[in-house]
């Protein structure tokens, strides 16, 4: 049994970069496509749709129906983009999601320790063996105060080693996040033994599943990471 920090996936869950005029040549990738389907509490349907995840160096982009969502780690920033309306929102990681004041004295320890409860998350593996999208892969339970799930991670993925490579980039890079420390990225991503096939996540709000589709290597346009010229900013600068 593993115990790590972390959240789901799926909220898994992500500075103007000024893009060149000159064409780029392509580089090494990932890409990773994957079917999200989401599920209401009382088990009815609420739609499905497909992601597409390219992956290259310290990047990474996510695609699904007109909206595009950019992680630079080395910007330390993220872009949401609204491709139809040609614009975009951008956090600092380095404050993402520590909008919670800070308490000093026995309460703020008490706070601290809540918090780390929280994302306290069990990784079970089971003796179950699957199939999914090609890929053999392994069944692991999953839970947590904030959500419980069934993951089937396989190694046999394309590119796996080097995900989970950036994922503890990502965690030593957002040290200064404090809710990046409550997560633990670096932790979360060494005990990963696969990358997740096919995972159902059941949250209070209802379930999501992701399922993998293919994954590959392909060349990628390093414009793929950039926000693109002409995209009006909105949100606080």
């Amino acid at each position: 049994m593993t115990t790590v920090k972390t959240v789901p996936p799926h909220l898994l869950p992500l500075a103007l970069l000024v893009m060149l005029l000159a064409p780029w040549p392509a580089v090494a990738g990932l890409q990773y496509d994957m079917l999200e389907e989401t599920y209401a509490l009382n088990g009815e349907s609420e739609g499905a749709r497909l992601l597409r995840i390219f992956v290259v160096g310290q990047a990474v982009r996510v695609e699904a129906e007109g909206e595009v969502t950019i992680v630079d780690l080395q910007q330390l920033a993220m872009y949401r983009l609204d491709v139809g309306a040609k614009r975009y929102d951008q956090t600092d990681l380095r404050t993402f999601g520590s909008q919670l004041p800070r308490i000093e004295g026995q309460a703020g320890q008490m706070l601290e320790s809540i918090l780390q409860q929280a994302f306290q998350t069990q990784i079970v593996p089971t003796n179950e063996f699957d199939e999914v999208a090609g890929y053999n892969c392994q069944e692991h339970v999953v839970s947590s105060l904030l959500f419980n799930g069934d993951y089937c991670l396989s190694r046999e993925v394309v590119g796996f080693d080097q995900v989970r490579s950036l994922g503890i980039k990502a965690g030593q890079a957002l040290e200064e996040n404090p809710l990046a420390r409550q997560i633990n990225f670096p932790l979360l991503m060494e005990s990963l033994a696969g990358f997740p096939v096919r995972s159902v996540t059941r949250t209070l709000d209802g379930t999501v599943v992701m399922t993998m589709q293919q994954s590959r290597e392909k060349g990628l346009q390093p414009a793929l990471f950039k926000v693109p010229a002409g995209y009006r900013r909105v949100g606080a600068p």
